[in-house]
């Protein structure tokens, strides 16, 4: 296979006219170029994350007499954090183990639908808690090689 700078992959022909793809290695360049996109996206992820929750944080204070979990994710900045989607679950994660607000396991159910989150108007905090954090730990386990 040839090697290819300037397009990452190459189109080759088989049989009965389906296309294959094989991709080649890229530059080093590109994939220096690819790693420093990504990184910066990260660090975009991060700066938006932490407006988003300091945003959602004064909300929430504001909303703090009320009873009713809704108050507390009928918010844009909520809205905001749940259409980040999953690059922010590591971070939510992150702050939930600092934290026993269960607004963060409502927001974890928001992205990732996996039904890990009591109903909204009975839960227990500290068992939803525990099912996000045990649920975490082991997407971590099963990615390590």
């Amino acid at each position: 296979m040839k090697r290819i700078t300037s397009f990452a992959c190459w189109v080759g022909t088989a049989a009965a006219a389906i296309s294959t793809v094989a991709c080649g290695p890229v530059s080093d360049r590109k994939e220096t170029e690819q790693a420093a996109a990504m990184k910066a996206n990260e660090k975009d992820v991060k700066k938006r994350f932490t407006e988003l929750v300091e945003a959602w944080d004064r909300h929430c204070q504001a909303s703090m007499f009320s009873s009713n979990i809704n108050d507390y994710l009928n918010h844009d900045a909520f809205q905001e954090l749940v259409a980040l989607g999953a690059p922010i679950i590591p971070l939510v994660i992150e702050r939930y183990r600092r934290d026993d607000d269960p607004r963060w396991g409502f927001l974890l159910e928001e992205i990732t639908h996996a039904g890990l989150s009591d109903n909204r108007r009975s839960f227990q905090p500290q068992e939803m808690k525990k099912r996000w954090l045990e649920w975490w730990d082991k997407k971590q386990a099963s990615a390590v090689p």
